[in-house]
């Protein structure tokens, strides 16, 4: 495969590397003492466009996101056997693994970037109704074939109704400040992501700041993490306005968590008892969303889940 690609990086970039290396379908080389990668473009195709240009204007501000070449036919995507894949010039530690305060870095330094709709994710009063209006009726139709899931969708979509309301009451009772604009955020922050894939333009999206910081602290969270000492760190160089406080708590209440690994499990990507590890954890998880909110609510006004509370207060 190896020397497929050789070719096809050849013929399409004028580029000669000596050897190409496969890595988790990802093709890494180097020439001229520069680092590259062809990868798989993993969305949408039209898409693909925009995410280069928002990728040109972060270049423009000296971010040190991987560099989206064009091939010679202008194009940002090369098919190859039907597959779309984008060649990508790296400039960082690609192996080193990323933490909060790279994130945050990220999230403030581009900040006030130029918006597009295609890959605007700030609707999340759209997005999530849409959402909770699938799984429920999704439960109707699931039937014997997922008890497990059957058993414990309920309780998932119940915390996401309460996500919305949080976030719906936020956007209506608090005003935004000048530090509440949106940034260039990530479809997905994992917690075992590498500065590869935090600077990897392929999985931009644009949000607000608090998203990929909520997804940090949950994918930390589930994977047995103790992320409280960057969130200390963090929180003390870092400050955050009422309305993104209130913003960071509905995103932690939104169970991303479950939904993404039952739509791998509907799409026969993972078992169902993949998401038992999960729901073990639900009990610890709702103490750590009341530590959590008293933790950042220092000035009192971040109104409280009164079920979570009462649920947990024996």
């Amino acid at each position: 495969m190896g020397d497929c690609m050789n070719n096809y990086i050849k013929y399409y970039y004028n580029i000669y590397p000596d050897s190409i290396y496969e890595e988790n379908q990802m093709f890494r080389f180097e020439y001229n003492n520069e680092k590259y990668y062809f990868v798989i473009f993993d969305r949408p195709i039209d898409d693909a466009d925009y995410l280069y240009e928002l990728n040109k204007e972060m270049i423009r501000q000296n971010s040190l996101v991987h560099e989206m070449v064009i091939n010679k036919n202008n194009h940002i995507l090369t098919i190859v056997n039907d597959i779309p894949y984008v060649l990508m010039k790296v400039y960082i530690n690609e192996n080193k693994k990323s933490d909060l305060t790279e994130i945050i870095f990220i999230s403030m330094n581009n900040a006030n970037i130029k918006q597009n709709k295609i890959l605007d994710r700030s609707d999340w009063i759209t997005l999530w109704s849409s959402k909770i209006d699938y799984f429920e009726y999704q439960i109707s139709q699931m039937g014997k074939e997922y008890p497990i899931i059957c058993e414990y969708l309920s309780y998932y979509i119940g915390l996401a109704e309460n996500a919305l309301s949080y976030a719906k009451n936020t956007m209506s009772e608090i005003r935004m400040t000048e530090y509440d604009t949106l940034t260039v955020a990530h479809r997905r922050i994992k917690s075992t992501d590498t500065l590869f894939d935090i600077y990897n333009p392929i999985s931009f999206v644009i949000d607000h700041q608090v998203r990929d910081l909520s997804e940090y602290i949950k994918s930390n969270f589930f994977d047995g993490v103790d992320v409280w000492p960057e969130i200390g760190e963090c929180f003390s160089h870092y400050g955050l306005s009422p309305y993104s406080k209130r913003l960071l708590f509905a995103r932690l209440l939104f169970p991303t968590y479950f939904f993404d690994v039952y739509e791998m499990i509907v799409e026969g990507k993972l078992k169902e008892e993949d998401i038992l590890p999960f729901i073990s954890k639900a009990k610890q998880y709702e103490e750590f969303l009341i530590e959590f909110h008293d933790y950042i609510d220092s000035e009192k006004l971040m109104p409280k889940v009164e079920w979570l509370n009462k649920k947990n207060s024996h």
